[in-house]
């Protein structure tokens, strides 16, 4: 099943999608399609085509099926802008027809997509819909299928991008890989900010002035400091600025 978008960045609903259209045995491998340039957004708006990669594959290894969901660069080695249906005809070639495509996209894309190109021949293969929280979605061709029990997205990328540059939380909303990807390559103009994540052994760790939001490695109960290892930094040891019981920060050595 192959999943088109931006992923601009990639954040939690994108992967409880790919998860769940796994769950339901719809395919064996859902494969998000990064674009590098869009019809309908300018070059400007995007963060580096490798960086969004690089996030999705973040994201991606850190899912329920690793090995089922993977971000693909396939158009980024096509003719700009990218259109849907020149990627289906070029994924149905080097296939050599040993493959079976199906599309997943949001109901909020139907309206619009009679503006694609050859969209008649993008209605051909399965399209797998899915809806929005308190929308009706109508579905205008046959080979259609809409997700009804698919778990709702009530947040957009947008949203992400918005909070990031306000200074706002964003836990809730991508994998902690990926808001380090995000603040180690300074996209998305990111506001400095403390952020607060529990930790899954019940202490309370901060961060947001360039430390790893990795998992704590000790117990944090009644302690003021931690040591975390940088995700993809080989092992490299830090002090984290904690709350302690006072309501005060301390910096380790």
């Amino acid at each position: 099943m192959l999943y088109f978008g931006s992923f601009n960045p990639i954040h939690n609903g994108h992967i409880a999608l790919a998860e769940y259209v796994i769950e339901q045995g719809l395919c064996d491998l859902v494969t998000l399609i990064i674009s590098p340039q869009s019809p309908y957004k300018t070059a400007s708006e995007l963060a580096p085509e490798l960086d969004r990669f690089e996030m999705a594959e973040l994201a991606c290894a850190a899912s329920k099926y690793p090995e089922q969901i993977k971000p693909s660069v396939v158009e980024f080695l096509l003719p700009k802008p990218s259109y849907t249906i020149h990627t289906l005809r070029y994924l149905e070639e080097v296939s050599g027809g040993t493959m079976r495509f199906s599309i997943l996209m949001g109901a909020d894309q139907l309206d619009g997509l009679q503006g694609w190109r050859e969209w008649q021949e993008v209605v051909k293969y399965p399209i797998y819909v899915y809806p929005r929280r308190g929308e009706t979605a109508t579905l205008p061709y046959a080979d259609m299928t809409l997700l009804e029990g698919a778990p709702l997205q009530d947040f957009a990328a947008t949203e992400v991008r918005r909070r990031l540059a306000a200074g706002e939380e964003v836990n809730a909303l991508i994998h902690p890989k990926v808001l380090w990807h995000i603040k180690r390559k300074n996209l998305y103009k990111v506001v400095e900010n403390e952020w607060i994540e529990d930790c899954i052994d019940g202490g309370r760790k901060l961060f947001g002035t360039g430390d790893c939001p990795a998992k704590c490695s000790t117990d944090l109960r009644g302690t003021r400091s931690v040591q975390v290892c940088y995700y993809g930094g080989g092992c490299e040891w830090s002090q984290l600025e904690l709350y302690g019981p006072g309501g005060g920060t301390s910096r380790g050595g």
